[in-house]
């Protein structure tokens, strides 16, 4: 029997596009077992990335 790849995982997770507020789309793709285990794990990720994106365009508006 052939063995799976090493990168393959046998449930791939849900695949999702963030708007943040200034606009950036960001792609995740994360494992979720309920319909409100993604909404919390998205407003988490959505929260975490805010402020990284936003510091980062404040930066390349410096520049």
């Amino acid at each position: 029997m052939a063995k799976p790849a090493a990168h393959t995982h046998p449930y791939r997770g849900d695949r999702m596009q963030h708007v943040l507020s200034n606009g950036v789309i960001i792609d995740t793709t994360f494992a979720a077992k309920t319909p409100e285990e993604k909404d919390s794990i998205d407003a988490d990720i959505q929260a975490a990335l805010e402020p990284i994106i936003e510091s980062i365009l404040m930066r390349g508006e410096e520049l």
